[in-house]
């Protein structure tokens, strides 16, 4: 008996190959946003690119050459309808080089500088490192190649963009301290203390952890324990909605990888700029910080719970972070349904 072969059906929203996984993901909103985010980080790089080519030509070089690639990137994702997987890979390295190249200028001295000493925060470097890290959580929100992405491939790029959100936010905020000398004799490395000033408010007690012989982190209690929650529930909505983006692809387009995105951005971006608007936006910002950290925090849980319950809705045999499964081989059915047939009908 011959068994013609079946065509495979695919259903709709599950997509084929790597560049369609990832078309089908990126829809034009998502293209816009990326697009904006990488154009204004590039402008940023290419109008500091003659300050610091002034200061030292290798990093003007360097600015020039990330300024071109981000521009690079935007004008590609806003041309193209079609965004390949090799290109948001690229996207999304280039985004996490730069910023972890921002928060270390600013922890030590940099190779080849003319000056001892850490870089300092300025306003322009804040806001280009906010929009990178709103691209990383954009990207990482997005589908990888194939529309399936292991658990734990998720929970570590969660872990990275957590990690990524506090390290920003605590050099942005200037609640990293590098003394380029040393501390003196009379505190304590490594150590870690609660300065109280006697009564309860959002400014104290203050922790204070130093670490190493010429870093020390000095933050209010509160504002550590609502940063820290805020990442956690950051991290844990990037992978979940890349999980959403993979299941929900075709049924259900919202703007999943742009929710968490605009909710890191104004943390670690916008918030901390206050502090450059004089010394009354400085206190501003010290005393409401954790109020702020407290309704990202609220809205990402809220934002959370509504994917958790669309995936559970969608296919509730599936673990929360798994991917869609994958498509029956039709061709290995039907000729295994032919063949028990046919056995049936030689029994006697």
């Amino acid at each position: 008996m011959t068994v013609t072969p079946t065509r495979q059906v695919v259903p709709r929203g599950v997509q084929s190959g790597a560049d369609d996984a990832v078309a089908g993901a990126l829809s034009r909103p998502a293209r816009l946003l990326l697009g904006v985010l990488l154009g204004i980080a590039a402008l940023v790089h290419l109008a500091l690119t003659p300050e610091h080519y002034r200061e030292e030509p290798a990093f003007g070089a360097f600015f020039g050459v990330a300024g071109a690639v981000q521009l690079f990137l935007a004008v590609r994702l806003l041309a193209r309808p079609a965004a390949s997987w090799r290109l948001l890979h690229l996207l999304r390295l280039t985004s996490l080089l730069l910023l972890a190249t921002y928060i270390a200028t600013r922890l030590v001295t940099p190779p080849l500088a003319p000056h001892a000493g850490a870089e300092p925060v300025d306003v322009l470097g804040v806001l280009a490192g906010g929009v990178e890290l709103a691209a990383v959580v954009a990207v990482l929100a997005l589908p990888a190649r194939g529309g399936r992405t292991a658990a734990t491939s998720k929970l570590l790029w969660a872990s990275v963009v957590a990690t990524a959100y506090v390290a920003f936010f605590a050099v942005a905020s200037r609640a990293v301290v590098y003394n380029r000398e040393g501390w003196p004799p009379d505190i304590a490395v490594p150590s870690i203390a609660l300065r109280d000033a006697g009564y309860l408010s959002l400014l104290t007690p203050r922790l204070n952890v130093v670490p190493t012989e010429h870093l020390a982190v000095s933050v209010p209690l509160l504002t550590a324990v609502t940063l820290a929650l805020s990442a956690v529930l950051l991290g844990a909505n990037t992978a979940l909605a890349r999980t959403a983006a993979e299941r929900l692809a075709g049924r259900r387009r919202p703007a999943l990888a742009a929710v968490p995105a605009f909710l890191a951005a104004p943390v670690c971006c916008g918030a901390p700029l206050l502090a450059f608007f004089g010394t009354s936006a400085l206190a501003l910002f010290a005393v409401y910080t954790p109020v702020l950290l407290a309704v990202v925090a609220l809205a990402l849980a809220v934002h959370g719970s509504a994917m958790l319950r669309a995936l559970r809705l969608a296919n509730p045999t599936s673990g929360v972070l798994d991917g869609p499964r994958p498509l029956p081989n039709t061709v290995a059915s039907a000729a295994s349904a032919a063949a028990a047939a046919a056995h049936t009908r030689e029994r006697p």
